[in-house]
């Protein structure tokens, strides 16, 4: 998570660039590499979207964007957080986990946008829309300032959706060295963020960052990658 909108925007911007210049410039792997920093990266633009409409507490009247955020935009970045790797993967390195990785984002994550869609914003809790525990109306502030857009879940379940993410590059990369530090790092700064502060998401700003450094310094240095990979007969 982003303790403000300028730290927000501006990792949003260097993520981007670093992904799309990847994009438009890089061999396959870097292709790979871009497309997934547009997936993981999108909660910083819904977290600058919360921070950018000011007091959290009077944006979650019915109605504010403080809901609109928390509900649609959220939700929507933590899906791209898997599906971003995926749509990569299947664009750049036709080498992908098969489409039965899809439904479980979309599971986890699609409800809270159908509720708004559907019933607006201030859907009973309790009801058949607040099915998944994690289903808050707003985000909130931590003591330590950042952000908690759902409910808190213990240490165990984020180590789940991390590995969950990590299937894709490291089935990708078929399990390279490259792939598998990408994912350490990622599990450290979780780790981390657990053991110092008042949120398992918190500082995701500062490691998203790495990642797209990580990106960067491995266009410039890296080796190059072998011709892109045909689909097996």
């Amino acid at each position: 998570m982003c303790w403000s909108f300028e730290v927000s925007v501006a990792t949003s911007v260097f993520s981007y660039a670093v992904a799309l210049f990847l994009i438009a410039r890089g061999d396959w792997t870097r292709k790979f590499y871009g497309g997934c920093l547009l997936g993981v990266c999108a909660m910083q633009w819904a977290e600058a979207w919360l921070w950018y409409h000011g007091d959290l507490v009077e944006q979650c009247a019915v109605g504010g964007a403080n809901r609109f955020g928390t509900q649609v935009l959220v939700r929507l970045a933590l899906m791209m957080q898997p599906l971003g790797p995926f749509i990569s993967a299947k664009a750049f390195a036709k080498r992908s986990v098969g489409w039965l990785y899809v439904p479980f984002p979309l599971i986890v994550h699609a409800i809270k946008p159908l509720a708004y869609a559907i019933v607006g914003d201030h859907w009973p809790l309790g009801s058949w829309w607040h099915v998944h525990k994690t289903l808050v109306h707003c985000t909130t502030p931590t003591p330590m300032g950042y952000l908690n857009w759902g409910a808190e879940q213990p240490l165990a379940l984020h180590l789940v959706w991390t590995a969950y993410i990590a299937v894709v590059p490291l089935d990708t990369l078929s399990g390279s060295a490259t792939s598998i530090a990408i994912v350490a790092y990622g599990t450290v700064c979780l780790l981390l963020s657990w053991a110092i502060t008042d949120s398992v998401g918190s500082n995701w700003c500062l490691y998203v960052s790495g990642y797209s450094v990580c990106a960067a310094l491995d266009h410039c240095f890296g080796a190059r990658a072998v011709p892109k990979r045909a689909k097996s007969a």
